[in-house]
């Protein structure tokens, strides 16, 4: 679950395009697990033990530390002073004298940044509404507590499903209020990331030659390409890719969804094939079909497929505009 947290935050998840959405908003995958391309072995479903023979269940390091984008990623129970303190030596064993830390657990973060003999840390802060007291496990010890509130609702119910049908189709203020540490997590991978592309050197190439070979290449290139220089990075992040065929080319913009029901945040998507933009509100799963939905994918070579964390998009207009 950590790996998975870390792995969309800093960009390295790839997103998976599904179109067959039943009438219940259900999941329609019919063989996605079980398909081959360039030679890779099946898809994992997240959660799911199984593995190949010889090799760990999973797709996430089997470590408490690791690297990540040049991060030094550490899990812990408790997020204090000896919990950067091991970090830190881990990191120098391996060779490093600079290098950044997030330390976390399942709940929430806190930050480091180390330089040679300097060190600079952060308070820890919460990922999101979601406390450990709330897990059933523990409900027996502490009382229920009020777990999101705002001008509009006060809802007492613990459930995390509950909380995940609230932020559906949350404003973008609501989640970068509510959800301060992954906000948090997101902006020091992108710190960490700038740092690495602008430490390389330029490309030789004109910049306006890359925005055009960019628009060929796969995601996994696209993600390699983002940190070979800063001007390289610039060029990919004007079109953030989703998966190979999909890019954010504008947004945030709050939108009203489809049928006039509120207005939810949206961005336009281009399709790399025809060069078509068009707006895409964030929808939650119940009504009638959606017009889009991405599932994470996270992992190295063997990757798993979250299927229990779709991403729903409705199309604001029918009309499209082309390039």
């Amino acid at each position: 679950m950590a790996f998975a947290i870390v792995s969309i935050a800093s960009g390295q998840a790839s997103f998976a395009r599904q179109r067959r959405l039943d009438c219940n908003g259900g999941f329609d995958a019919p063989g996605l697990l079980n398909e081959w391309a360039d030679g890779m072995p099946p898809l994992l479903e997240f959660g799911s033990m199984s593995h190949q023979p010889g090799k760990p269940p999973g797709v996430s390091p089997t470590g408490t530390m690791y690297w990540l984008n040049g991060v030094l990623v550490s899990l812990v129970l408790v997020i204090d002073g000896d919990a950067f303190t091991k970090a830190i030596a881990w990191g120098m064993e391996k060779g490093r004298s600079n290098f950044r830390i997030v330390i976390m657990t399942l709940f929430g973060v806190a930050f480091g940044e180390v330089e040679g003999s300097q060190l600079k840390i952060s308070d820890p802060i919460y990922f999101s509404p979601l406390r450990a007291e709330y897990s059933p496990r523990t409900r027996r010890q502490c009382p229920p507590k009020l777990v999101y509130e705002s001008e509009l609702n006060s809802v007492k119910d613990t459930g995390g499903n509950r909380i995940r049908f609230m932020y559906n189709e949350a404003t973008i203020q609501h989640l970068q209020s509510n959800f301060v540490g992954l906000v948090a997590l997101v902006n020091f991978f992108e710190a960490a990331a700038n740092c690495h592309a602008a430490s390389n050197s330029r490309g030789r190439l004109p910049v306006e030659l890359y925005d055009r070979i960019l628009d060929f290449v796969d995601c996994e290139t696209w993600k390699n390409c983002s940190l070979v220089s800063d001007e390289m990075r610039e060029s990919c992040l004007r079109k953030y890719r989703v998966d190979d065929l999909t890019a954010v080319v504008a947004g945030p913009f709050l939108r009203q969804r489809r049928c006039g029901r509120g207005v939810s945040f949206s961005f336009d998507f281009e399709d790399l094939r025809t060069g078509e933009i068009f707006p895409l509100v964030r929808s939650g799963p119940v009504g009638k079909r959606n017009d889009a939905c991405w599932v994470p994918l996270i992992g190295g070579d063997q990757k798993a497929l979250m299927l229990e964390s779709p991403i729903y998009f409705n199309l604001q207009r029918r009309s499209k505009q082309r390039r």
